[in-house]
């Protein structure tokens, strides 16, 4: 059984390489998306129309989309961490529609929003700006930046469990008790530009390439479904350095005894050199949040009303509200 998984991780890892450099050639080549050209300028008239058409063509209409998705959930469905949780759900429809809303709202307001994080950026923190290694191979910088941006993601996690209104809004990402490819996509849309404005900064101080920023997102993006999805894998010594499905499975645990644990993003190490990483490296707990008030999806019904997804929105405000008067 653990040679069948690990031959479909490997094959699943060989179709994301061969995915950036085929698939993707042409926006590595010339950049084209939109969304990365606002690292650097403002965006032309009539761009947020191309970001979602691009959006369409090179993700939803994408064979290398439908591809990695069915390697995953056939992972689910091979070696399930829950073997009742059935892969398709209410629960993985209702992540997808978070995931169709952020191709329909977050990337037209991202690129935007980076245009506004480069122009703050050459405006108030160019000074951070390494210099000394813009002479460096293009490779190593793109491995310094993995690690800072990953640092940073794991500090930001950290805050984001810490500090009570942040949590509110990273909530409703923790809420899922199914998880799935598209749980790493319930993000409520303030929590979510709080991660981007983090994960972007060693980017421009560094000056990567555009090609070399869409091959890291489209890594990154694949990586995170894969772990945050219903597989009984901890990866055997691979763990020691990255994020693994059993790990996060931990961090999203409902059991007290494994609250503000296991923080990383991409690399484990953060964790076991910050002493937030969990010794548990073979239980395959249940996920969820305390709150019993939270909107959940119950039902295919309740989904296809879209009430829960639109309450959900709501939830964090809701519950700063009731801090306040508390």
């Amino acid at each position: 059984m653990k040679r069948r998984l690990w031959i479909t991780i490997f094959a699943l890892s060989g179709l994301m390489l061969l995915a950036i450099l085929f698939e993707y050639r042409n926006e590595i080549r010339a950049g084209r998306l939109a969304l990365i050209a606002s690292l650097v300028s403002w965006i032309p008239a009539g761009a947020v129309h191309e970001v979602f058409r691009d959006s369409l063509r090179f993700i939803f209409l994408s064979p290398t989309f439908f591809a990695m998705t069915g390697g995953i959930l056939l992972l689910e469905r091979l070696f399930p961490a829950k073997p009742e949780h059935s892969v398709w759900s209410p629960a993985l429809l209702q992540d997808f529609l978070w995931y169709l809303m952020q191709f329909s709202i977050f990337v037209s307001l991202e690129a935007a929003f980076v245009s506004l994080l480069g122009n703050f950026y050459d405006d108030w923190l160019s000074f951070l700006t390494v210099q000394s290694v813009l002479e460096w191979p293009e490779l190593a910088r793109v491995l310094l930046a993995v690690l800072l941006s990953d640092f940073l993601g794991w500090l930001h996690h950290v805050i984001r469990h810490k500090v009570r209104w942040f949590w509110f809004f990273h909530e409703v990402h923790h809420s899922q008790r199914q998880m799935n490819p598209w749980t790493d996509t319930r993000y409520h849309i303030v929590d979510y530009f709080e991660a981007q404005a983090v994960r972007f900064i060693p980017l421009f101080m560094l000056s990567l390439s555009q090609p070399a920023i869409v091959a890291y997102i489209f890594f990154r993006i694949w990586f995170t479904r894969f772990y945050h999805s219903n597989i009984r894998s901890n990866l055997g010594i691979l763990r020691y350095v990255f994020v693994t499905p059993q790990s996060h499975r931990i961090h999203h645990s409902v059991l007290p005894k494994h609250q503000d644990k296991n923080f990383a993003v991409f690399l484990s190490i953060w964790d076991r050199m910050f002493g937030t990483q969990h010794p548990d490296d073979q239980s395959y707990p249940e996920t969820g949040i305390q709150d019993s008030g939270f909107p959940m999806e119950n039902s295919w019904r309740s989904v296809l009303s879209l009430r829960p997804l639109l309450r959900q929105q709501f939830y964090p405000f809701i519950r700063i509200w009731q801090s306040l008067r508390t």
